[in-house]
This record gives C-alpha cells, sequence and structure tokens, in this order.
C-alpha cells in the first residue's frame, strides 16, 4: 500500500525532485549567510598567503572594513588597499586600474566581503572573496600589519 497522498503516476518523482530542489536552495542560502558568498569565487586564507608570499603581481588586496578596523587591534594584510563596502560605489572608478587583475577582497568575517564582491563582479571585476576574513586569518596566525599607537 503506497504511503503517498496523490495516487496518480509520476507525482511522487515530481515530489521527490521539488523536495531535493527545495533542499538545494535551502542549503544554497545558508552557505550565502554563513559565509556571506555563494561559495563559488573564494580563495582560502592559506591560499592568499601563498600567493602574497610568491610575489603574485595578478592579485590585488582589497580590505572593505571601516578604516577604524582597518587601522586597529585585528590589523590588515600587508599591501591591502582599504576601501571600506559603504564607500565602495562612489570610488568604483578608483579600481579600473586593477582591471584584468583579481581582486581578493576581505573583512572580518567574510560577510561585507560577499557584499563588495557582488558589486565588483557587477562592474566587471574578477573577485575572490577570502573565507573567514582577518578572523580566521588571525586565528591562523598569519602576519599582519599593526598601526602603531600615536
Amino acid at each position: 500500500m503506497s504511503t503517498e497522498l496523490d495516487p496518480r503516476p509520476g507525482r511522487p518523482l515530481l515530489r521527490r525532485s521539488l523536495n531535493v530542489l527545495l533542499a538545494a536552495l535551502l542549503l544554497g542560502g545558508l552557505v550565502y549567510v554563513v559565509t556571506g558568498t555563494d561559495g563559488e569565487g573564494t580563495i582560502t586564507p592559506e591560499e592568499t598567503l601563498r600567493r602574497m608570499q610568491a610575489g603574485d603581481t595578478a592579485v590585488v588586496l582589497l580590505d572593505v572594513r571601516t578604516p577604524s578596523e582597518y587601522t586597529g587591534a585585528t590589523g590588515h594584510l600587508a599591501g591591502a588597499l582599504p576601501l571600506p563596502l559603504q564607500e565602495l560605489p562612489a570610488r568604483m572608478a578608483e579600481l579600473d586600474v586593477f582591471r584584468g587583475k583579481t581582486l581578493v577582497v576581505y573583512c572580518r568575517t567574510a560577510n561585507r566581503s560577499g557584499q563588495a564582491a557582488a558589486q565588483l563582479r557587477e562592474a566587471g571585476h574578477t573577485v575572490l572573496v577570502m573565507t573567514g576574513g582577518i578572523t580566521r586569518w588571525n586565528a591562523l596566525d598569519y602576519p599582519v600589519v599593526r598601526e602603531e599607537a600615536r
């Protein structure tokens, strides 16, 4: 005896297909909420460090945190350009000199950088979001630049 409510042929398969689709959409949404990205277009802190140490000139580091975060206790990546997310739309033209390069964008945890990446991609840039942001970078005890207290 079937436990399906709809006895018409083909409906159980359709129902299962819709359930799988719904689960995939929910999981995709969860990835976005947790990481601030769509799961694609990301780079790990490990790979970012490797590229920095190799002197990869095809990569530009972009820190989209606030100025106080950039100069604060968590530090910033050496060579990173500060461009706060809230200023990005008004300053987008400044990034035109980096066309043809890959922008590696980071923030505290990869939430704001995901938002910045969407704007940058829409403007035609190639972008990677550093997963985990500066929080993950610091947890790995990677080098940062810290501003001296004045």
